[in-house]
This record gives C-alpha cells, sequence and structure tokens, in this order.
C-alpha cells in the first residue's frame, strides 16, 4: 500500500507528491517516526529551532488519514527519565556531570 507523509508546521502544509510503498500500518508508522528523527537530528545539528507544532499526517493511497505523529512526542520520547542521583541506572550520568559554572 502506499503511504504519504504530509508535513504540518508554523501555519505550513507540506504535501507528499510521490509516497512511498510500505507493507502495512505498523511500518508506515514506524517510518514516519524515523524520518521525524532524521530531520529533527538536522535541525539539531544545524542550530534550527523544532517548531512544537510539527506534525507528520500519513494518508493512505485513497487519501484517508491513517496516522499522526507530533514531533514534540518524538523529542519527548528520545529523553531519559530524570533519576535522583545515587540511584542506579540513566541517573548515574548525572553524578558524571561537570557542575554548571
Amino acid at each position: 500500500m502506499r503511504y504519504y507523509y504530509h508535513l504540518r508546521s508554523s501555519g505550513r502544509f507540506v504535501e507528499d507528491l510521490d509516497g512511498v510503498d510500505l507493507p502495512d500500518l505498523a511500518t508506515a508508522r514506524h517510518e514516519a517516526e524515523l524520518c521525524a528523527r532524521e530531520m529533527i537530528a538536522e535541525r539539531v545539528r544545524t542550530g534550527e529551532r523544532i517548531p512544537a507544532d510539527a506534525t507528520f499526517e500519513v494518508r493512505d493511497h485513497d487519501g484517508g488519514l491513517v496516522h499522526t505523529l507530533a514531533f514534540s512526542t518524538v523529542v519527548q520520547s528520545l529523553l531519559s527519565p530524570v533519576v535522583p542521583v545515587g540511584m542506579p541506572g540513566p541517573g548515574r550520568l548525572m553524578e558524571e556531570m561537570p557542575a554548571p559554572g
């Protein structure tokens, strides 16, 4: 099935005219997240801001909306939970970070 990844951001709409053939919706959803991560990474590398309202609208070959993915959700999913210093797990990173100033 063919899926189209339209982008909405800051009042703009960028239509995907080409789309991509994928075997199922689960793969289309995964592809949306990978593409969003790539776009976010590029903006981070170049120092550009990521619009808070950036969203993919994934549509099927009939134009039906089958999935939406907010870039803010992707960014949130990449953040580690805060664990108090001294606790096992990701919080150990906090012990290794130099104090500000």
